[in-house]
């Protein structure tokens, strides 16, 4: 090989080089704009999805809230009853003659807190629910179970109530009512702490402490 050839071949080998970075530079400047493109769309999409979630949100609160505040009327409703109907049993726990039944009836029976539980069954693994902070689901919870307690306690008080004993006069009926009283002091209690429950849950939401 002459010198001239070598020098042919030497003068070829920048020649490609250049070719190759400017196809190399080339794709980069292609794919830059494409991946932009992706980049955005991730960001709007995830936007979107943001401002869904926060809606879903705000109106699975907005559904709670009402449905509380409708059970906390119910509840103070039953509570301000069954505490007249422990004062008549206290009045009259002394007085055999007096039959449990009869004290229910001059007081006008039991009030039961009429309490709904749609709201949180039907929001339940929905992203409104699961957008809730740890101590907003640890409320619902507590509050759902609250619930439950309290119709099942309210459900079995008539079966304890309404026995052929509670009818009949004499000295048994003190014991009637003394347990009568403490059933009732019971659900009251559950009763009070539900209410306490929704004053927390209704606090977390003004101080915006309950968005996850």
């Amino acid at each position: 090989m002459d010198t001239q050839e070598q020098q042919d071949i030497e003068n070829i080998k920048p020649q490609r080089s250049f070719k190759w970075k400017k196809v190399l530079l080339q794709v980069v400047m292609d794919i830059i704009p494409v991946i932009i493109g992706i980049l955005i769309a991730l960001y709007i999409d995830g936007v979107k999805e943001a401002q869904q979630d926060a809606q879903m949100l705000q109106e699975t609160v907005q559904g709670l809230m009402r449905e509380f505040q409708e059970n906390k009327g119910e509840l103070e409703k039953a509570i301000a009853s069954q505490t007249v109907l422990i004062d008549s049993l206290e009045y009259y726990i002394a007085v055999d003659s007096v039959t449990l039944i009869q004290v229910l009836d001059r007081t006008n029976g039991v009030w039961s807190a009429d309490i709904s539980n749609v709201s949180w069954q039907n929001y339940l693994g929905t992203s409104g629910i699961s957008n809730l902070s740890f101590e907003g689901k640890s409320l619902l919870g507590k509050i759902n179970a609250y619930h439950r307690n309290i119709i099942k306690k309210e459900s079995e008080l008539p079966a304890q109530i309404y026995q052929v004993e509670n009818f009949k006069i004499g000295k048994k009926q003190r014991q009637l009512k003394q347990l009568t009283i403490m059933i009732l002091n019971d659900i009251i209690g559950t009763e009070e702490t539900t209410l306490q429950l929704y004053t927390q849950f209704e606090k977390l939401v003004k101080t915006k402490k309950h968005i996850h």
